[in-house]
């Protein structure tokens, strides 16, 4: 069941004695959870029946003493288990996962672990609970997710915006959440969250970022390359060594498979590569920019930049200095 569809039902009072929200990404499971605790219950009904445990601090008594109490003056009592992974016994809560008190919702947050399908438990779970999984969002979905979510909150945003904050957020859909939230505070519905707002807002330069870096090496715009490269190594807090790194490489693979792999369709390669088609025509007109040993000397310039930023066998060089020796050196790779 996806987190909107449990967030309806709760909005309609259509309950259920156990929800299992669990898995290594926490934005969802804390969405659910967040709404649990506002709107379950009446403000009156919340100092008698609404309790917040966490894993760490209870056992599995405490925790179904909780649940099988009756509720007062209210028709339901909700116990919200938190950090239910650091709870030590929590495998014995499986009694009462088969056999739940229909007054309670027992509403179980289990973050930041991806829950063992082969313990009874979570047999259990499955078989009785609202049984909910969040896990972490693919990096080559992440653009389309942002793009969902700006329309979602009646909000324009362009893909080419999207992969910009993609590359740039990472995948931590709370941190994305957040700073959309900082750029779009002030708009009316219908309007666009484009590069400038993006760069006045967030920080991220609609000019001098990775996604532009890549498009101008793709170019082999040189002149743009060396520009780009310059100020993101004059700003490298703003632009950390691994995530420049990571985004080239990650960019880079998909170039010499598209020059690997000539004969295929567009639609064949946004598959393989699992990026959205808008993408595709750059991709494969850039792919074309290196030869094979070309790109055989920038792989081994990532491997050798990425040891480097991390201080391995580099003890002198300054990161901003090493981003432009390793842009350099990929521009005029043989």
């Amino acid at each position: 069941m996806k987190a909107e569809q449990i967030i309806a039902d709760l909005k309609k009072k259509k309950f259920s004695p156990v929800y299992f929200l669990g898995g290594d990404e926490p934005y969802n499971i804390d969405k659910i959870v967040r709404f649990a605790e506002q709107h379950v219950m009446d403000e009156a009904e919340k100092s008698f029946n609404q309790i917040i445990l966490y894993g760490k601090d209870v056992n599995f008594k405490q925790v179904v003493d909780n649940a099988r109490q009756y509720p007062m003056m209210a028709n339901h009592r909700l116990v919200i288990l938190k950090e239910a992974q650091s709870m030590r016994d929590f495998e014995k809560l499986e009694t009462y996962i088969k056999q739940p008190a229909e007054q309670t919702l027992l509403i179980i947050s289990y973050k930041h672990k991806k829950p063992d399908g082969r313990k009874s438990v979570f047999k259990a779970l499955k078989k009785t609970a609202v049984y909910f999984e969040s896990n972490k969002i693919k990096d080559y979905k992440l653009a389309e997710w942002i793009h969902q979510y700006v329309q979602d909150n009646g909000y324009k945003i362009s893909m080419q915006s999207s992969q910009l904050l993609a590359e740039y957020l990472g995948n931590n859909l709370q941190k994305i959440e957040n700073e959309i939230g900082k750029a779009t505070i002030n708009f009316t519905p219908g309007q666009e969250l484009t590069s400038q707002i993006i760069e006045d807002n967030i920080g991220i330069s609609k000019e001098y970022n990775v996604y532009e870096l890549q498009k101008a090496l793709g170019q082999r715009q040189i002149s743009k390359v060396q520009l780009i490269a310059d100020n993101m190594a004059n700003n490298i807090k703003n632009n950390p060594m691994p995530l420049v790194i990571s985004s080239l490489y990650r960019y880079f693979s998909q170039l010499f498979f598209v020059a690997q792999n000539q004969s295929l369709s567009d639609q064949a390669v946004a598959g393989k590569l699992r990026i959205n088609p808008y993408f595709i025509k750059d991709i494969k007109l850039a792919s074309n920019s290196f030869n094979a040993s070309q790109y055989y000397t920038i792989f081994q310039l990532f491997k050798d930049y990425d040891l480097k930023s991390k201080g391995l066998g580099n003890r002198q060089t300054p990161p901003g200095r090493l981003l432009t020796e390793l842009i350099s050196k990929i521009v005029y790779a043989r």
